[in-house]
């Protein structure tokens, strides 16, 4: 008898588990991600969030990619930011984003991370990247005027 009791409990509980399951509203892109500590070792800035990114290539019937990666990227002093962006990119990237690293790569110049991007597009079915991102007014004019046309930074446009 004791069994069944214990049984029917724990039946209950995972059905209380079940729906609180059902009933979250998780959303995808703030799940919790554990990376390798190794790759975690980066300066943190205030003012700024860290985003794990995973960026899927679709692929059809043939292999192909099915959608379209468009970035444009600016160099300045060692760093690597999101310029611009297009439709899905825009789902991961955010004007002003310093990209820390792609595949747990850490890049100075925007021609190696375009370089990085385009190879992980034919050889893999995703990349991951780490970015930072302004949220606040102070870190927002930062990286506002290390983006501004007249700064002289090298530009580099990727479409995949």
């Amino acid at each position: 008898m004791q069994t069944i009791i214990r049984q029917k409990k724990i039946i209950e509980k995972l059905e209380r588990q079940l729906k609180n399951c059902t009933h979250s509203k998780s959303d995808a892109s703030s799940l919790s991600v554990r990376i390798d500590e190794q790759r975690a070792k980066f300066e943190r800035r205030d003012g700024f969030s860290y985003n794990f990114v995973i960026l899927d290539w679709k692929r059809n019937d043939q292999g192909k990619a099915q959608q379209h990666l468009n970035l444009a990227l600016k160099q300045s002093a060692s760093n690597v930011y999101v310029y611009d962006h297009g439709s899905l990119s825009g789902t991961f990237f955010s004007f002003g984003d310093r990209i820390i690293d792609i595949d747990g790569i850490t890049f100075a110049r925007a021609i190696d991370i375009r370089d990085r991007i385009i190879w992980s597009h034919h050889n893999k079915d995703y990349f991951t990247s780490i970015i930072e991102r302004p949220i606040t007014e102070q870190a927002m004019n930062i990286m506002s005027s290390f983006l501004n046309p007249s700064n002289s930074c090298f530009t580099v446009l990727l479409r995949v």
